[in-house]
């Protein structure tokens, strides 16, 4: 099962099939990742975005693809700021969200100068919350990422931090009401710090109905005590790992991201925890912390609102209703193999 991971999100782009190719998909389908982000924050810092390589893409052999895999999302996201979150039907908001893998093939190529383009529908903007790494243009009505050259991902990485990814927050998208499925609470043993010391977490999510494709993520320098603290997890070294119960723990090289896609059978009404231990460092005296929790999950990719299929070009252009249109390109040809759209349900804990 190829790069089951947390974070991304589902809404039902009744656009999308007629807009898109519907040939039918010539390789498995990837389960779609899920993808969270930190509470948006009112200032932007841009990550230069590579240099656009003049390097042109080169001729593959007759019959040989470079195969490209683009999961698109939307979801639905709750922010807690309580320790505790009951199912209940929450007032969320919308989440546009867009990845991709190079997966490996025949042609152990690249794909270059691979660049994403979001162009809002009048009247749709958005200036706190949208994907700013690699980001070199920011709308409205347009906003434009560059990725430069995009390397295969390694077969044996099952979870990847790197792939290229962007997301779009419509302003005004609060008042999206939906039922995340689940209870959940984050409890600390430590919240107070005046001087260096440690932190046991454990995170505990009750299903209140099946949960497909759940993960759960800590961002340790995300979230409303982002400032407050440098944390890094000292339990986990950086890597993936199994855990107790069968997770797979993706710790990122930093040690402030921590992505966990359980891999197995929650049973409904039945409580599932995971515990994990930080070093906190205190940016003064007497200060809270607590690192920025999510827990998503996606229904599977047998659901009706799904769909798949390929297209061969340069480009792959995918519509999200009322809110805008996403468009890759990248130099040369690529067997793009897309699927979506569909919906991730999400709650943070602030």
């Amino acid at each position: 099962m190829k790069k089951i991971l947390l974070f991304i999100t589902f809404f039902l782009l009744t656009a999308c099939a007629g807009a898109q190719p519907a040939a039918q998909a010539t390789h498995k389908p990837v389960i779609p990742k899920a993808t969270f982000t930190a509470e948006p924050t009112p200032t932007l810092t841009l990550t230069p975005a590579p240099t656009l390589t003049p390097t042109p893409a080169p001729t593959l052999p007759p019959g040989v693809n470079n195969v490209v895999h683009v999961n698109f999302f939307n979801s639905y996201r709750y922010y807690s700021y309580l320790d505790t979150f009951t199912n209940r039907e929450v007032d969320g908001f919308f989440h546009a969200a867009m990845m991709l893998d190079n997966i490996p093939d025949d042609s152990s190529a690249p794909v270059y100068g691979l660049g994403l383009e979001f162009s809002t529908a009048p009247g749709v903007t958005s200036h706190s919350n949208v994907g700013t790494e690699f980001l070199e243009l920011m709308g409205p009505p347009v906003y434009k990422w560059f990725f430069g050259d995009v390397p295969e991902v390694p077969e044996q990485s099952s979870l990847s931090l790197t792939s290229p990814e962007a997301y779009f927050d419509p302003e005004g998208s609060f008042g999206a009401p939906f039922t995340p499925g689940f209870d959940a609470s984050i409890s600390v043993d430590k919240s107070n710090f005046s001087e260096p010391d440690a932190q046991v977490v454990t995170l505990t999510i009750v299903p209140r109905q099946k949960l497909e494709n759940l993960s759960f993520i800590f961002h340790l320098s995300g979230g409303y005590y982002r400032d407050a603290a440098d944390a890094v997890i000292t339990s986990l070294d950086p890597g993936e790992h199994r855990g107790p119960a069968g997770e797979r723990i993706l710790v990122s090289p930093d040690r402030k991201d921590i992505d966990v896609a359980p891999d197995l059978p929650l049973t409904i009404n039945e409580p599932y925890s995971f515990t994990m231990t930080l070093r906190v460092d205190p940016s003064q005296p007497n200060i809270t912390y607590k690192p920025y929790t999510a827990i998503a999950w996606i229904p599977g990719v047998s659901s009706d609102r799904d769909t798949r299929g390929t297209i061969l070009g340069n480009m792959l252009t995918v519509p999200v209703e009322n809110v805008g249109i996403w468009t890759w390109t990248a130099n040369g040809e690529y067997l793009w193999e897309w699927q979506g759209p569909g919906i991730q349900y999400e709650v943070s804990f602030n």
